[in-house]
């Protein structure tokens, strides 16, 4: 039906044309009464003509319009990067306007727009070969240059990763101001000395290690690092003076290098071993109480033989307050003494010098203010194998005064005379060994004070020219002793 409309359309029109061709100008052949009769019968075709021609134009109007809207909704899909879509629109326009230029314009967008998605997936190879062809698109040669920025930057992110600082270094300055590049290439040549100089501190290098962490002392814990290279250095000067035997300097060093390694035991250890020193010299001067004291301490802990030197220390000592007591006269307990000491020195001789040999019978003391003889007085202890010691105190008051002293051999008995007066009486008896008179008869003897039968109490007083005898030990006698316990030291 449409292809036999426009076949009238288009007989009318031409049939209009050849009638409009054919007809003489009006002006030049004036007709009036021809004309008019023409006029009558010609109008409905004209007006036929006139309306199939307004249709030819109307339409390829309405085309073009059409057109115009979707070449503008193709530039609205490129305004919004919806490439492929601006494409199918362009290609669909065929040759309308610049369409086929548009259309290739966003066949490269659609090729930008995935080089895009492949950046943002790290794809960056991927992207440049995508881009490459279309540098011109855009900005697509900047995201070439910015995909073989990033390909080397985390190239040199893996090498900083893996230590390889040189090399990182190397693509870092390359990069220049890209992202942080230029921060991690001073952090690479900050981390290239922090190895040289951790290197020098391992090989014990402290002087040059100290310099170098000393120059990127930002860098990491190179600061630190500085500080304990220089502690290190102090160390090792304590180190050498410790070898020296020079101690207290050795301590004072070591202190200052507190808290590097075993700085504050080395000190304590610079401690014991001036004890030690003193120790020794303490013993090499003969100061044994001294001595004794510090093997006793931590500070005799560093002394070779430390348990020898103590038992030597105190046998010492033993020794020298056995001969003390012996030279005061206190000769069972330095007997006592000197037999603990077993084969020390010459203990077991000193021993048998405590023992002294019993002397004669008879007064061993006599004290010079009493001189007087008025008065006799026997002694018979009992005929059994046993000495006896004798001791006689004058009485004044509350005061006792030591008169005499006797010694009475076994189965022997004695007279002294004495002044008349007012008289104690003490006897010790014994069958082992006399240590002379302070210590007499030791622990092994037995002491007693004579009681006056007569008055129970502890005082005889004898009369001028009256001679006494006084039996010991015997439970009648002579009917006027008795005896009671008494203690040595009272003796």
């Amino acid at each position: 039906m449409d292809e036999e409309n426009n076949v009238t359309s288009e007989v009318t029109v031409e049939t209009v044309e050849t009638i409009a061709d054919e007809t003489p100008d009006v002006a030049e052949n004036p007709a009036p009464a021809q004309t008019k009769a023409k006029k009558s019968r010609r109008t409905p075709l004209i007006i036929a003509a006139a309306l199939v021609l307004i249709a030819a134009i109307a339409i390829p109007t309405a085309i073009s319009r059409d057109r115009a809207k979707r070449y503008a909704e193709g530039e609205e899909y490129l305004a919004e990067g919806s490439y492929a879509h601006a494409e199918e629109v362009f290609l669909d326009l065929g040759g309308y306007k610049d369409a086929a230029a548009r259309a290739a314009y966003a066949a490269d967008g659609v090729i930008y727009a995935e080089a895009k998605e492949l950046m943002a997936g790290g794809d960056y190879t991927g992207a440049i070969d995508r881009l490459t062809p279309i540098a011109e698109f855009e900005d697509a040669a900047a995201l070439i240059e910015e995909c073989r920025n990033e390909i080397i930057y985390l190239q040199a992110k893996d090498l900083y990763e893996d230590s390889r600082f040189s090399e990182a270094g190397e693509l870092f300055e390359q990069l220049g101001s890209y992202k942080d590049s230029a921060d991690l290439a001073l952090d690479c040549e900050d981390a290239i000395v922090y190895e040289q100089a951790t290197e020098l501190y391992e090989a014990g290098r402290f002087a040059e290690a100290k310099e170098l962490f000393e120059q990127i002392s930002t860098y990491m814990d190179a600061e630190s690092m500085a500080e304990f290279s220089a502690l290190a250095i102090v160390y090792g000067q304590a180190a050498e003076l410790y070898e020296q035997a020079l101690y207290t300097e050795a301590k004072e060093l070591f202190v200052q290098a507190v808290p590097y390694g075993d700085a504050e035991t080395m000190a304590a250890e610079c401690d014991l071993q001036l004890g030690r020193l003193e120790t020794l010299a303490a013993l090499d001067a003969g100061e044994y109480e001294r001595a004794l004291e510090l093997l006793r301490s931590d500070a005799g802990s560093r002394v070779e033989d430390r348990e020898a030197l103590i038992r030597t220390c105190e046998d010492t000592l033993a020794y020298r307050e056995a001969e003390a007591l012996l030279k005061d006269g206190h000769n069972y307990d330095a007997y006592q003494k000197f037999l603990a000491l077993g084969d020390f020195s010459n203990a077991a001789d000193r021993a048998k010098k405590c023992i002294v040999s019993y002397p004669r019978t008879g007064q061993t003391y006599r004290n010079p203010k009493y001189r007087g003889t008025v008065c006799a007085l026997t002694i018979k202890p009992p005929a059994d194998g046993t000495r006896t010691f004798f001791k006689i105190y004058a009485v004044s008051g509350d005061q006792q005064t030591l008169v005499s002293c006797i010694f009475i051999r076994a189965n022997g008995k004695t007279t002294v005379r004495l002044p008349a007066g007012t008289y104690v009486f003490k006897a010790a008896y014994s069958s082992g060994n006399w240590f002379g008179p302070t210590d007499m008869f030791g622990p092994d003897g037995v002491y007693q004070r004579l009681v006056n039968s007569a008055t129970s109490g502890s005082t005889f007083t004898l009369r001028r020219n009256y001679s006494y005898t006084l039996t010991l030990r015997t439970s009648t006698g002579d009917g006027n002793v008795s005896t009671v316990g008494e203690n040595q030291n009272d003796f």
